[in-house]
């Protein structure tokens, strides 16, 4: 067992449908997606395209679609559809997704959750 696959074992995303959809997962996990996100951060310069911030530090970048993917497949892939952003500005732009439902463990999960800089899942340490 590798891992990347131990890591979403214990989050629990090992089982189909559970907690994520699983072609999504399946993007997210893709080579074609982890040159994406490599290209979007080295063009960006490792830095928030809304503050500025620097996201070299693990677990800290975050490559955000301007159009989701759930709305617009075509353009998952697409370098001009993506952006990088801090977690505090991620947050800040996803927050609608987070009314009406318990925010505090929402906002918590939002900002412990992140990716390295090849684009593998990790945790932040505390």
């Amino acid at each position: 067992m590798t891992q990347a696959h131990r890591a979403d074992t214990r989050r629990g995303l090992d089982k189909p449908g559970q907690n994520v959809d699983n072609a999504l997962y399946r993007f997210y996990r893709s080579p074609q997606w982890r040159t994406a996100r490599r290209l979007a951060l080295r063009r960006d310069s490792y830095r928030c395209t809304q503050c500025g911030a620097s996201v070299r530090k693990l677990g800290t970048s975050r490559v955000d679609h301007i159009h989701p993917v759930r709305t617009h497949p075509h353009l998952a892939l697409t370098l001009d559809n993506l952006r990088v952003l801090c977690a505090s500005c991620d947050n800040r732009r996803h927050s609608d997704k987070w009314r009406g439902t318990n925010d505090h463990r929402a906002k918590q999960l939002n900002v412990t959750l992140g990716c390295s800089l090849d684009g593998w899942p990790t945790r932040r340490s505390d």
